[in-house]
């Protein structure tokens, strides 16, 4: 595979083409020039509820020891480094990955308090906040023990190219006042080849969790400056997978969950059927979302078999969990909730479970026990 090799202060983006497939590699390796801690082509910005002015880091070395590497020094809110980059063509699969080491926000490599996470969007709206499209990595704050004062390389789920150009962001967040510093390098944009693993129905969620996820279990999550965690939960008989998330500071939304695609037979109808319990961040009955927007949890089924954007129609959303939930006595118990009748437009149906909340409330919910159903022994 060939790359390019970019720097900061390359504005245009040579890209090198293997002439059997088209395809090439984006790499940026922030070894340019820098102008107040911030490498050249990049820019900062930070969400309405940070306070203090975005301290970008000029890192040398960088990763291996080598070159440089942006860093971002955060002690209160969420901040960012945004650029928007070209060369993809549209209609193809795309992954983004990136060389992530932490620290204190003294520098010192002990475990820091905070969040530090990578994310695309495909709309290249340049921006983070407000900025729905954005899809975010949370990976790497999952995983501090192994990257405080270690380069590890993370990798983003796959996404389709809608245009010729991407934005690229790096968030550092923290509400220690000790902070935390995340550094970044060898940024690279490939394009997606392999086919999409699949799964077979039923799923008992009793698997191997990476990350807080079940196995085949991909995490999605929209922006909305809250912390979102996923976690192996106790299920109805073994493990359930968990998604929660509470506020930390007025003006925060949760918006996150996790998508996973199962081998179908197209052209046959189906219901898909799962078990969830579920309450506040503060194991209380959900809110009315009539009366306040509070807490939603639902699930849902798209036919067409996609798992890069949690906003496309295509999905077919059940919110009954939600009503369910709103009802005092019914929080943190368990019931079985069954999808509207679909027909599968290929061999291949994508499964999500989401959680969404406010400013003022969280929300937790358990997921297990996920079955297909032909439509006639299905639940109404």
């Amino acid at each position: 595979m060939k790359r390019v090799f970019l720097s900061g202060a390359v504005l245009t983006f040579l890209l090198v083409f293997r002439a059997s497939t088209g395809w090439a590699d984006i790499q940026v390796d922030f070894d340019g020039s820098y102008k107040d801690g911030l490498c050249d082509g990049w820019k900062t910005e930070k969400d309405p509820w940070g306070t203090g002015p975005v301290s970008p880091i000029e890192v040398s070395p960088g990763f291996d020891g080598k070159g440089k590497a942006q860093g971002l020094r955060v002690s209160n809110g969420s901040h960012f480094v945004v650029q928007t980059l070209s060369g993809l063509t549209p209609g193809l699969d795309y992954v983004v990955s990136v060389r992530v080491c932490t620290a204190r926000g003294d520098g010192k490599f002990e475990t820091p308090k905070g969040w530090v996470e990578f994310g695309w969007d495909s709309r290249a709206r340049n921006i983070t906040w407000p900025n729905t499209n954005m899809i975010w990595c949370a990976d790497p704050k999952l995983d501090f023990a192994q990257n405080t004062g270690n380069w590890i390389k993370y990798t983003g789920e796959p996404f389709r190219a809608i245009g010729t150009s991407v934005t690229i962001a790096f968030k550092v967040g923290s509400m220690d006042p000790g902070g935390i510093t995340g550094q970044f390098d060898n940024l690279v944009i490939s394009q997606h080849k392999a086919p999409p693993v699949t799964y077979r129905f039923p799923d008992n969620f009793d698997s191997t969790y990476k990350f807080g996820t079940a196995d085949g279990w991909a995490k999605r999550f929209l922006s909305g400056g809250v912390t979102p965690r996923w976690a192996q939960a106790a299920g109805r008989s073994g493990s359930a997978q968990h998604l929660y998330a509470g506020t930390e500071a007025p003006g925060l939304g949760i918006d996150i969950g996790v998508v996973k695609v199962f081998e179908i037979t197209p052209n046959r109808t189906y219901t898909v059927s799962v078990w969830i319990s579920a309450s506040d961040s503060s194991s209380r009955p959900l809110t009315n979302p009539f009366f306040d927007p509070g807490p939603i949890v639902k699930f849902g089924v798209d036919p067409t078999g996609q798992t890069t954007n949690p906003t496309t129609a295509t999905i077919q959303w059940k919110s009954d969990p939600t009503q369910y939930f709103i009802m005092s006595g019914k929080e943190n118990t368990w019931n079985q909730f069954t999808s509207a009748p679909f027909q599968a437009t290929g061999n291949t149906v994508s499964v999500w479970l989401w959680v969404e909340g406010d400013n003022n409330i969280g929300v937790s919910a358990k997921f297990d026990d996920l079955t297909l159903n032909s439509s006639s022994d299905s639940k109404p």
